[in-house]
């Protein structure tokens, strides 16, 4: 909700993902993406102050875009594509 003005409720986790940025041997950061499944149970999708933009993207088009590592791969596998 606080990313997206979404409530969901998550029907399925398909997993837990570390992304880890590095410069030498410097970790500039480190994110646990958990990728997971849910359905909307109300509210209208909007980027929240932290964000420039959201929207829904469809999964035959999320290469054109940057994600992290990985995710367009996890998603399709999660929903069997």
């Amino acid at each position: 909700m606080e990313e997206t003005s979404l409530v969901v409720e998550v029907e399925d986790v398909a997993g837990a993902h570390d992304v880890i940025s590095r410069e030498g041997d410097r970790i500039l950061f480190h994110y646990v993406i958990v990728t997971s499944r849910a359905k909307i149970i109300s509210g209208e999708l909007w980027a929240s102050d932290d964000a420039a933009d959201a929207q829904w993207i469809p999964l035959n088009e999320i290469s054109a875009y940057s994600t992290t590592p990985g995710l367009p791969e996890r998603l399709a596998k999660m929903v069997g594509a």
